[in-house]
């Protein structure tokens, strides 16, 4: 997946001593004219970088003398990344058939969630008062999927 920084993110920083951490966004691989401000980082409050959303971000610490010295341990970032929309990769539908329980079919609960399918679908039956939908969707977030379906009666 291509990262993208959007606005909004935050950052974590453990260190010991006086730092001051600052960050800057950018579209082009080289930082350059091109890029926002240093922006400074509130860390103590976990609140929003103030840098615009780009395709990069970048960090910079600024350590000041003192008791304890001043050490960086460990910088994180965190962004949202784009959501992207699900998508529905097959539809099947077989007039005069009906699905067996998951349960009754399969002999094992439906799957848990981050799971994304079964291992095969259960077995249809002849039934001619019923339609047989079986679909399949997936989502480039691993968002768990959830699903309505309405039908006239």
């Amino acid at each position: 997946m291509r990262a993208f920084f959007r606005g909004g993110g935050r950052a974590r920083l453990r260190s010991a001593g006086t730092v001051d951490l600052y960050a800057r966004s950018g579209n082009v691989d080289n930082p350059d004219r091109n890029w926002s401000h240093w922006a400074p980082v509130d860390v103590a409050t976990g609140s929003e970088l103030k840098v615009p959303s780009a395709r990069f971000v970048q960090w910079k610490s600024v350590l000041r003398a003192g008791n304890p010295a001043p050490r960086v341990d460990d910088v994180m970032l965190y962004f949202l990344p784009k959501n992207v929309a699900p998508e529905i990769d097959e539809v099947v539908v077989q007039p005069g058939y009906r699905y067996q329980s998951i349960l009754h079919a399969t002999g094992s609960e439906a799957p848990t969630p981050g799971q994304s399918h079964f291992d095969s679908p259960p077995p249809a039956v002849r039934d001619r008062d019923s339609v047989a939908i079986r679909w399949s969707a997936h989502d480039e977030n691993d968002d768990q999927l959830t699903y309505t379906i309405y039908y006239p009666r």
